[in-house]
């Protein structure tokens, strides 16, 4: 037994080994935001440890500059020295984290934030954390749930959203859809969307965009779902959808009799029916965390309906929406 809780210390020492040691020196503030400043640099402290697996070393030498944290860093064997400031400007909180190469003197990532509350230090600590870890600006590194009031005004969000959604489909058809011709049409709806998912029901008119004979005039009234693959500006998207369709559709029919004398006559099939529909949509949502966003999207729909000679139709649906709102 003893032999096993030697293996495992050990093991647990060389993993201990295994991670970074980073030095954290002592916030810098303004007089009166001392208490407030120990907390924000506990958060960054505490979201660098879980994000970037690293050890750190608490400093205590009263540092003004990141060089003079560094410095006291290097006794320590730390690869990385980190500060943390916080200042106040009129009610506006300004938060910043610089970190260094500790041998080489190196910057490796500086960047601050403001918000006007202190409630929001959390999500400024983790946005900064998470620019620090991607090496890039906490500007690109917006997420919904991470997004302050601040950046919220101009204009981006919080969370999820109510949204009017405005947008234009084309249709290729593959089967049916007066005899495989060419359409589009506007569609509004209503887009309601949380963290991971989104639905929105929508109604719509299509029609064929040809000069020939035949002709349909569609009135689709869908719901969709789909799951949001990411809280970014960029979400790729797969989702379904069903819905009701209300259908009219003429196709013009040649039939000949005869073979010697032969004689031709046309006929219009004319179908006015209701119809159920189906679809399955792969897409990407950009700009989502803006009140203004667009969806680019591909759908393979399957419409069951009781036409004069057939039963179904089908299409690959290609779909431009904008979505305005943010609450």
């Amino acid at each position: 037994m003893w032999v096993m809780w030697v293996v495992l210390l050990a093991g647990s020492t060389s993993v201990a080994r295994a991670e970074p040691l980073w030095a954290m020196g002592r916030p810098t503030t303004q007089a009166g935001d001392e208490a407030t400043a120990q907390t924000f640099h506990e958060l960054v402290r505490d979201r660098l440890r879980a994000r970037l697996q690293v050890r750190i070393v608490e400093l205590q030498e009263p540092c003004a500059e990141i060089q003079c944290v560094r410095s006291a860093a290097a006794p320590h064997g730390a690869e990385v020295a980190a500060q943390v400031s916080l200042k106040r400007l009129g009610a506006k909180f300004i938060a910043s984290l610089t970190a260094v190469e500790v041998a080489s003197g190196a910057l490796r990532f500086s960047d601050s934030m403001s918000t006007q509350t202190v409630e929001e230090l959390d999500v400024v600590a983790e946005r900064l954390v998470g620019g620090l870890a991607s090496g890039s600006a906490t500007a690109e590194s917006a997420e919904l749930g991470t997004v302050t009031d601040e950046e919220e005004r101009a204009p981006r969000r919080r969370d999820g959203r109510v949204a009017f959604l405005l947008g234009l489909q084309g249709v290729v058809p593959v089967q049916g859809y007066a005899s495989k011709l060419g359409g589009g049409g506007p569609e509004i709806g209503v887009w309601f969307e949380g963290t991971n998912f989104a639905l929105a029901p929508t109604i719509g008119l299509r029609f064929d965009l040809t000069r020939n004979d035949d002709e349909y005039f569609h009135v689709p009234i869908e719901v969709q779902g789909a799951y949001l693959f990411s809280r970014g500006d960029i979400a790729p998207l797969l989702g379904l959808g069903v819905g009701m369709h209300y259908l009219h559709e003429e196709v013009h029919v040649t039939s000949s009799v005869g073979e010697i004398l032969v004689s031709e006559s046309t006929d219009v099939i004319e179908d006015t029916v209701w119809g159920f529909s189906s679809f399955i949509r792969a897409g990407v949502l950009f700009l989502r965390t803006y009140d203004a966003s667009l969806l680019l999207a591909v759908d393979y729909a399957l419409t069951v309906a009781d036409f004069e000679e057939r039963s179904t139709e089908q299409a690959v649906r290609l779909t431009l929406d904008l979505l305005l709102g943010g609450s």
